[in-house]
């Protein structure tokens, strides 16, 4: 979660956090949603850097989100 972390605080993204997998437990998830504040190349390019993504612990689905105003 470091790498969330330091996503949000650069402002690279907006939010980010742990995401319930039906598991129930905090240690037993393995899903995170971050919303970045970046084009999808450079989102891509962030998420995919992350430690946990490049030890293979995770994987990254990029989906763009068309925001309501």
């Amino acid at each position: 979660m470091r790498h969330m972390r330091e996503q949000v605080a650069s402002g690279a993204a907006i939010v980010a956090g742990p995401m319930h997998n039906g598991a129930g437990l905090l240690k037993e998830m393995l899903l995170g949603v971050v919303i970045y504040d970046r084009p999808v190349p450079e989102a891509t390019r962030i998420a995919t850097a992350d430690p946990a993504v490049v030890g293979g612990q995770l994987r990254v689905e990029v989906r763009p989100l068309y925001l309501v105003h």
